[in-house]
């Protein structure tokens, strides 16, 4: 698969006329438990041509293509994608942690991670893991039985909460890597280790009974976070100037000078 990936990323070089810097898993199969049909989500980072950087007109900023079954495959602009690390974009700043590498060239991804830190907002951060989790949540109250893939996707967020906190930190994209910071119990900690072996061996529709002691330490977690997140303030920060000396060089690196 990763041949038909890379075959892909550099087809769509040539397609849209741009380089493609870095490319990462950002779904499943890169926070460590895909399921038997999990597709794979490839996201990218890419540089257009100097002049397109150079005129007045605003050029599109994306590229995105249909999913289907086995890929879903989209990447953005290096300029957009500085933008958002700016506003701390949890989801952005996953890429720069995939333990899945599908493409790089040059040392985009180790100089990103080097500004990360500068630009992580707490608060910001923490919203954005809080809403998707909560969301998740929400929609699962009424059922007995849970979706393996649901479940994961209400945990994840919990864990990387409990990171941010403990750590004001970005958290690691590897879910295990975020369990293993936590102070758990060792019968959630088991049953945790189990439910990542058993979503290897089924699809993404399989559903399992709510287990009361999971259950529990969730609605625990989503109360306390939904409290924490109103007592905690907003956090901003003003400074373009790490991401545009970033900008500057990789376009000057490119085009031997602008």
């Amino acid at each position: 698969m990763i041949d038909t990936i890379l075959e892909k990323l550099n087809k769509i070089e040539e397609e849209h006329d741009v380089k493609i810097i870095y490319g990462c898993e950002s779904g499943s199969r890169g926070w460590g438990f895909p399921s038997i049909d999990s597709d794979y989500d490839v996201r990218f980072v890419y540089l257009r041509t100097k002049n397109s950087y150079l005129t007045i007109d605003e050029k599109p900023d994306f590229i995105e293509y249909p999913v289907d079954d086995i890929l879903d495959i989209n990447g953005w602009d290096i300029k957009k994608v500085l933008l958002h690390i700016k506003k701390s974009n949890g989801s952005i700043l996953e890429w720069f942690s995939s333990p899945i590498v599908y493409m790089e060239k040059g040392n985009f991804k180790s100089i990103v991670n080097e500004a990360i830190p500068e630009y992580f907002m707490k608060a910001h951060t923490m919203y954005h893991y809080f809403h998707l989790g909560f969301k998740k949540f929400n929609e699962s109250l009424s059922e007995d039985k849970i979706k393996i893939k649901t479940l994961f996707y209400i945990l994840r967020p919990i864990f990387c909460l409990i990171w941010i906190e403990k750590n004001n930190s970005m958290p690691p994209m590897e879910f295990i890597k975020v369990v293993n910071d936590s102070n758990i119990s060792s019968e959630i900690k088991s049953f945790l280790d189990e439910l990542i072996l058993v979503k290897a061996r089924v699809n993404e529709s399989f559903k399992i009974d709510k287990n009361r002691v999971l259950w529990n330490f969730i609605n625990e977690k989503i109360n306390y976070y939904e409290t924490y997140l109103e007592n905690i303030g907003k956090d901003s920060i003003t400074s373009y100037d790490r991401l545009n000396e970033i900008f500057i060089n990789i376009l000057n690196e490119e085009y031997n000078g602008i």
